[in-house]
Order: structure tokens, then sequence, then C-alpha cells
């Protein structure tokens, strides 16, 4: 009787756990938290979880109420439960635990404390103001494109290849005489613009295009939002920064734009809007765009703090 009662509680506190991740997800989904953890591409799998922890809830349930019904195996295995009640314990408030954290406590966005460990990305992931191997890695670029390059020279007398050098075999991409890719679109557009405005939607692809075609953008104004990180930077310089987001924040990267001018009275994780001209700076011995500051003001906190890698 009592070995029936253990086997009772588990069926049930496990139907209760299912539910209670099914009800996290819902309070998540409805105010507009989710995307504190996940980026919106990842959103419909959330969905399928919450529909396959309510059915899983529901049919633990059914388990509890049909106990009688079911039948041994005959395999020989015991498929019982635990009944070490601290092992029980320990074991369901791991679960339990973060369901309650996440119901009744408020959400947080990841800060510079973070970045602080991370360090910042100037665009490309290969200009890092945490890292010490910034040398390393551009020679280890530099190695590749050329490697790239003699392996994309190709024969003249190869018949697999057309007159654009493309395959025959292979439909052409990217750039032709006639078309113009989405991304050479959208870097046409910002080299044409009087001034360039960041916003959430192209914020790492500008930061990423004025990375790799700095000469193109010296000289030109631009405008973003971001919160501020000092570590690692001169006192006379701060990164206008944001989290780019993956999948979820656990693989999130800081991309930002390192800044000079009066910055001594700014505050570390505020929000700011920047106005200032792109030029060109050396860093620990790394070629990186820079913005001079024309001005600068405090702006509350976005609602959406991250920018998302499409």
């Amino acid at each position: 009787m009592e070995q029936e009662k253990g086997k009772i509680n588990h069926i049930f506190i496990r139907g209760v756990i299912l539910i209670g991740f099914t009800l996290l997800l819902v309070r998540l989904i409805i105010a507009g938290d989710l995307k504190y953890f996940i980026a919106p591409k990842m959103a419909p799998l959330s969905y399928f979880s919450l529909a396959a922890f309510l059915l899983m809830g529901i049919g633990q349930f059914w388990r509890n109420r049909n106990k009688n019904d079911e039948v041994d195996c005959d395999c020989g295995s015991d498929h019982g439960t635990s009944f070490s009640r601290k092992k029980s314990i320990l074991t369901y408030s791991m679960f339990i635990i973060p369901i309650l954290t996440g119901m009744f406590f408020s959400t947080n966005t990841l800060d510079s404390a973070v970045a602080g460990k991370r360090g910042v990305n100037f665009g490309e992931k290969t200009s890092n103001i945490n890292d010490n191997s910034l040398n390393t890695t551009q020679n280890s670029n530099t190695a590749n494109q050329q490697l790239n390059s003699s392996t994309n020279q190709s024969n003249p007398n190869d018949p697999n290849l057309n007159g654009n050098q493309t395959p025959r075999n292979v439909k052409p991409t990217g750039n032709t005489n006639n078309s113009l890719s989405k991304y050479d679109l959208l870097e046409k557009e910002l080299l044409s613009s009087k001034k360039i405005i960041v916003n959430d939607d192209n914020f790492i692809f500008t930061m990423n295009t004025i990375e790799q075609k700095l000469d193109k953008f010296i000289g030109k104004e631009i405008e973003l939002k971001g919160f501020v990180y000092k570590q690692g930077v001169p006192k006379n310089q701060i990164v206008i920064a944001r989290f780019g987001v993956t999948c979820c924040v656990a693989d999130s990267d800081i991309v930002g734009m390192l800044s000079s001018g009066s910055v001594s009275n700014v505050i570390e994780d505020e929000w700011v809007k920047v106005d200032g001209i792109i030029e060109k700076s050396t860093y620990q011995g790394s070629v990186l765009p820079s913005l001079k500051i024309v001005k600068i003001e405090k702006v509350p906190r976005l609602r959406d703090p991250y920018v998302y890698f499409k």
C-alpha cells in the first residue's frame, strides 16, 4: 500500500511540474518577456513546447486517475520510482525552483558585467577589445583569404566553367551585371545616405559592413542607440553596444562601436543616443572603426534591448 501511495505522489508531482512549465511559457508569451530569453525566430519552438508540456501534463494526471488500469510489462526490470524522500525532493526541486523564479521574479537583461566577461566585437568577431590574440586572428584571416583567392583562380581551359567563372551546373548567385544582392543593396543604401540611422533591424549588418569596408564610410554621419560599456577602454572613450542574439541569450555576442568625446559624465550601462562622425582608429594594433561623438543624450532603455543575427 505504501508503494502504491508513493507511485501516485510521483505521478501527480510530475503532472504539476509539466503544467507549471506550461503556465510559465504562457506568462512569458503574454507579458512579451519571451524575447529576453530567445530570438524571435525560435518562438515557434516555444509554442510547440507549450503544447507538448500541456499534453504531457494532462497525461500524467490521467495516469494518476487510472492508476489501477496499468499493466505490468513483465520485462524483468524495475520501473518503480525512488522512495527516498531526500532524493525525490532534490530531484523535483531542480524543476520547481526555475518555474517559481520565472513566475514570480522580474526579468533582467544582460549588461556590461556580462560584456566584460565575453568581450565586445566591433562588427565581425575578429575585433574584440578583450581579445589578446588580435594579431593572430588577423594573420589567420589573411591566410584564409589568400587560400581562398588561390583556390578560386580558375583554369581557363576548364570545360566546367562558363565565361563568368561560374560552374555551369550551379545557378549563379550574388552579384551579376544586371542585379545586386540584398546585402549589396543595403550597403549601397548606407553609402548613399547623408546620415546613417542605425536601428534594431540593421544594427548588426551596419556594424559589420562598416568594419569590413571602413574606408568607404570614413567621414559619414551616423546615429545609433545602445548601452554604455567602459571596461578595457581609455577614459575618453566608451563603447556604444548592443547584445546580438542568434538563438538565445546564452549564445549572445556584444556588438558595438568605439566612441570618443566628452564622456566623463556618462555612466556605464546607461542607454544613450549618439550622433557622430565615423573615423578610423587603432586599438591594440588593430584598425577599427570609431565614432567621434558630436552629440550624446540619455534615453530610456529600449523596449527590446537585444538585436538579432539574421
